[in-house]
């Protein structure tokens, strides 16, 4: 659930909940925001007794239960300063996976960039430069853009004039009206994104109940995400088979269909 940088977080006597540091060590200060995600102190400490908890976290603490598999399937960009970084670490993937036909990765931040990449995102020229041969899919750390190559864009069907889904953004070079290599919102449905089996998902699910219990986490809330179901139903498969050893609570989103025609997300 979170996985990253250290806190450590001290309650004094009759204290209830305290406040993450604003910072992690391993950079992006600026961004990185600390949850407390399922941690409430609710009984009161005796007088003069302190209260330790430590937790292990990473960038906006954003590592969810479902997303272990990408320590196991995909990518890993959190905590790499730099677009060298970012394309060193694709490089390094598929060098590791001769045979992968999509490459899948997600972690990039905003915080390293400049100029007109700031607003847009990276361009897709760089992953271009790593490989035109199979398709490069990588989210940013907050899970609301998508960073392609060109393989990518050709093999989803767009183009400079694919319309635009309500909500989303393609962005795209004003220079010359070609596409920027750059997704944001609704328009990162266009893209086809990894699926994963039941038994992937159990694989990592076990792998990253391993790793929480090394920081001694017990248990976690899993945030609604597009493979919400099948996460559980690894879990539930867990269960029965007497291997799982986590508490688990899961927040839901609720999608409603109107009448217009337009989804309404909440």
């Amino acid at each position: 659930m979170i996985s990253g940088c250290r806190a450590i977080i001290e309650w004094k006597a009759k204290a209830c909940l305290g406040c993450p540091p604003a910072s992690c060590r391993f950079g992006h200060i600026k961004e990185t925001i600390l949850w407390a995600l399922f941690f409430l102190l609710k009984k009161d400490l005796s007088e003069g007794k302190s209260f330790f908890l430590y937790m292990k976290c990473c960038e906006r603490a954003r590592e969810k239960a479902g997303e272990y598999k990408i320590e196991l399937y995909e990518v890993q960009l959190f905590n790499i300063n730099s677009i060298k970084g970012y394309v060193e670490a694709v490089k390094k993937f598929i060098a590791q996976h001769p045979d992968v036909k999509m490459v899948y990765g997600r972690g990039w931040s905003w915080g390293i960039l400049t100029g007109e990449e700031l607003i847009k995102g990276p361009c897709k020229e760089y992953l271009d430069a790593i490989t035109i041969e199979i398709p490069i899919v990588l989210r940013a750390h907050d899970g609301h853009t998508l960073w392609v190559n060109s393989k990518a864009l050709e093999i989803n069907g767009i183009t400079s004039e694919t319309e635009v889904p309500q909500g989303g953004v393609i962005e795209t070079d004003q220079s010359n009206g070609e596409l920027w290599g750059t997704l944001k919102e609704w328009a990162m449905w266009l893209i086809a994104l990894p699926e994963y089996s039941l038994n992937q998902y159990i694989t990592a699910m076990t792998a990253f109940q391993k790793k929480m219990h090394r920081f001694g986490i017990t248990s976690i809330l899993c945030m609604a995400s597009v493979p919400f179901d099948v996460i559980f139903k690894a879990c539930d498969e867990m269960q029965k088979a007497k291997q799982l050893q986590l508490r688990i609570r899961g927040a839901m989103t609720v999608n409603a269909f109107l009448s217009d025609g337009c989804w309404c997300h909440t």
